[in-house]
């Protein structure tokens, strides 16, 4: 008998961790998946972007709307086995607010990501948000537990351990699993681009030091984090052909 919901059950949990709120004009709120989330969710399903699934060209279609401009996105996914299907996501290009016009010149790149996120639905990605799961506080927790479980999981064997086996915070699972994810989403931006330029823009974002924060993001990988720097710092030679620097 086929399981017809074999993906959707695997795809279908979010981990709280990686959510956010917002809110929109007319006090409609709700809860969305962080963009590189998703992106991980579809490679532990089915390998590497490029191999076990991916996506087509997207195109884009600007609608004039009165005093606004609209974009619109429809991207197709694929994942190996399977056929090609589609999304759709919008954003304004050139909106109108109180104080007047605003160009917006992360539209286009919205409305891919949103039309990415929407053809990811169709397989289950997120399901538990869209089902209005996240409303309900008692699930966000057990969810959290279960995702705490997988973090303690992945902890290397000789990872500090007390007398009940759970790990000492002289070993951060949780920041470990952040320092990996961070990686991950350095070593996309660096794979997507085109030219060695889009890998300076990334390392001159990665290298600024956040309010409030004493290092940037990049020194706190060099610092924390040796194995993950390597793969990223191997990834911008790659992209760029100079040597990443701890900065």
């Amino acid at each position: 008998m086929t399981d017809n919901l074999r993906i959707w059950d695997v795809l279908g949990k979010t981990d709280p961790r990686h959510t956010k709120s917002f809110k929109r004009a007319g006090g409609f709120s709700g809860t969305a998946m962080r963009p590189i989330w998703m992106i991980k969710r579809l490679t532990e399903q089915f390998g590497p972007c490029g191999e076990g699934w991916g996506m087509t060209k997207p195109e884009f279609q600007t609608v004039p709307a009165g005093d606004e401009v609209l974009v619109f996105c429809t991207v197709g996914l694929w994942y190996k086995g399977g056929e090609i299907f589609y999304g759709v996501g919008g954003d304004k290009v050139l909106g109108k607010n109180k104080y007047g016009p605003y160009t917006n010149d992360e539209a286009f790149k919205s409305s891919y990501t949103d039309a990415l996120s929407n053809a990811m639905k169709q397989i289950g990605v997120g399901a538990d948000i869209h089902m209005g799961l996240f409303e309900d506080e008692k699930y966000v927790r057990e969810t959290e537990r279960e995702f705490d479980a997988d973090i303690e999981r992945l902890a290397p064997k000789n990872a500090p351990r007390g007398g009940d086996g759970k790990l000492l915070s002289s070993y951060d699972a949780k920041n470990a699993q952040a320092a990996k994810e961070w990686a991950d989403g350095a070593i996309q931006t660096m794979n997507l681009g085109t030219n060695p330029e889009t890998a300076i823009a990334w390392k001159r974002a990665a290298a600024t030091v956040p309010q409030g924060k004493k290092k940037s993001p990049l020194a706190w990988l060099h610092d924390n984090a040796p194995g993950q720097w390597t793969r990223v710092s191997q990834a911008y030679e790659n992209a760029t052909g100079e040597v990443l620097e701890a900065v």
